[in-house]
């Protein structure tokens, strides 16, 4: 089932400067996105292999900007939602079981800082 995204979120476009700092770029060039954002307290998800996602957020976007081709987010991403940034630290890839078309983005979130 995919999930309503009707809320705004920001893409946002940071660099980092001499300092180590990662900052916002120009706010300008940040692109806004409609997908579903809600806060997470603690996501724990032990598989086969071990693996342990602790997430503080999840969102959802649809796969592709309006191209098609070209995907709304990538792993490391940082997005701005409800007042907070974040980074995308995992994204997971929603298909049938036929491995048809993508049909939406689940990503992962942890809060990140971002200097003004």
């Amino acid at each position: 089932m995919k999930p309503e995204m009707n809320q705004t979120i920001i893409l946002v476009s940071v660099e980092t400067n001499e300092y180590g700092d990662v900052v916002s770029d120009d706010p300008t060039t940040n692109l806004v996105l409609t997908g579903k954002f809600r806060y997470i307290t603690d996501i724990k998800s032990n598989r086969s292999n071990m693996e342990e996602v602790d997430s503080e957020a999840m969102a959802w976007f649809n796969p592709f900007r309006s191209d098609g081709v070209t995907p709304t987010v990538v792993k490391g991403n940082v997005i701005f939602a409800d007042d907070t940034y974040f980074r995308i630290e995992k994204i997971i890839k929603a298909r049938d079981f036929s491995s048809g078309p993508i049909h939406f983005l689940k990503c992962f979130l942890s809060k990140f800082n971002v200097v003004s």
